[in-house]
């Protein structure tokens, strides 16, 4: 299950660009939870229980983060070569931005840091 959500790092990096990351019971969150004798681990859990670090976006987070047009580039995605792109049609294809990862919810995570930045 950790492949398909950002990790604690990631989303404090969103937290850092003004994405709201706080915990809440109805989206899958990031949890601290006492695993043995001044032990504490990190957990996924749907709703908050133990100590909520912070949410677990998924995918779809992402990419529901990401505007579909800036100006006159569209957001394209290329899943098996996990590329995403702001690209814009022509007479020429011309590239605003275009990311690439290990998976597709790495370079979508990318992307978002990418438009948070130059937003």
């Amino acid at each position: 299950m950790k492949d398909q959500v950002l990790s604690i790092e990631q989303m404090k990096v969103l937290g850092s660009l003004d994405i709201d990351i706080s915990t809440k019971e109805e989206y899958l969150n990031w949890c601290r939870w006492n695993i043995g004798t001044n032990k504490n681990g990190e957990i996924l859990s749907l709703g908050v229980s133990g100590y909520g670090i912070c949410r677990a976006f998924t995918f779809q987070d992402v990419i529901n983060l990401l505007p579909r047009c800036i100006d006159d580039y569209s957001l394209i995605f290329d899943i098996d070569a996990c590329n995403i792109s702001y690209l814009h049609y022509g007479i020429s294809i011309d590239v605003l931005c275009q990311e690439c990862g290990e998976t597709i919810l790495d370079t979508a995570y990318k992307m978002l840091v990418w438009v948070l930045k130059n937003k």
